[in-house]
């Protein structure tokens, strides 16, 4: 309403320009002619008069006109065409904040199992432990390395937590593994017969007995785990298995590396005392 306004005020004072223009042109003219024809000045008078409304006419009908077919077909093409390119735009935003969010919480389960793992394994003690139904009971096996196993990572570490003083060792058997999770079996779960695998840490309430899967708890490390090998770093160089028959010198480092379901690995090394 308020450009209408401005436009029919505007066509008012063009209107009443013109007529004043013809009625000082008819004015002067009378007065030229002194006693000219008052009818011929009465004629100018109604042929500028004239004039004016058919200037007003084409002037209303110029501000009243609307847009042409093409015009809005062209109009609604570029409307579609920045909605396409902003949908696209958003898209990719949104499909690359998804991918660095799944990244970065990977990387955060990645490191939180690298730490935990080097608290372990740096804290390895050279305390065995009694398995009565191994061929050698008192066998060393402080550190038990083997890659075909179905434990392939088996240690003595000090340093258990005990904030509530219970009267327990601060010693603690642990074990690696990797495998199904521990609701594989269980018909209630999410996880029944998933074919994810999961790097799996064992511990075990007591020392000596301990070995047995059933007895432990079990703890999920890492998701999407392949395989696992590990290897032993001695002064003889680089053993799959520990202990070996002939070398006496402990160890020197563990190097473990994770095969992930997408095909690609990870290596880390921890050094031992």
């Amino acid at each position: 309403m308020r450009a209408l306004d401005i436009i029919n005020k505007d066509i008012r004072n063009t209107a009443r320009l013109i007529r004043r223009s013809a009625l000082s042109f008819a004015t002067t003219r009378r007065e030229s002619f002194h006693g000219g024809s008052a009818a011929a000045s009465m004629r100018l008078t109604v042929a500028a008069n004239n004039r004016a409304e058919r200037l007003v006419i084409v002037r209303r009908r110029f501000y009243s006109r609307g847009f042409t077919l093409m015009e809005v077909l062209v109009a609604i093409s570029i409307f579609a065409l920045i909605g396409v390119a902003s949908y696209r735009v958003l898209s990719s935003v949104m499909q690359t904040n998804e991918r660095i969010a799944a990244h970065s919480e990977q990387m955060r389960s990645v490191n939180r199992a690298f730490w935990l793992l080097q608290q372990d394994i740096e804290q390895l003690l050279k305390r065995n432990v009694k398995d009565i139904s191994a061929d050698n009971p008192n066998a060393e096996n402080y550190l038990l390395v083997q890659n075909d196993n179905e434990l392939p990572l088996q240690l003595t570490r000090g340093g258990r937590a005990n904030p509530l003083g219970l009267p327990r060792s601060s010693m603690q058997r642990v074990a690696y593994a990797v495998g199904h999770h521990p609701d594989y079996e269980k018909s209630d779960s999410p996880h029944y017969h998933e074919e994810r695998s999961y790097l799996l840490r064992y511990t075990w309430p007591m020392l000596d007995g301990s070995g047995g899967k059933e007895q432990a708890q079990v703890q999920i490390v890492l998701p999407d785990i392949e395989s696992m090998t590990i290897n032993v770093l001695t002064e003889q160089g680089q053993q799959t298995a520990w202990p070996v028959e002939g070398i006496n010198d402990p160890p020197l480092a563990l190097q473990l590396e994770f095969t992930l379901q997408d095909g690609s690995s990870l290596k880390r090394s921890y050094k031992i005392w």
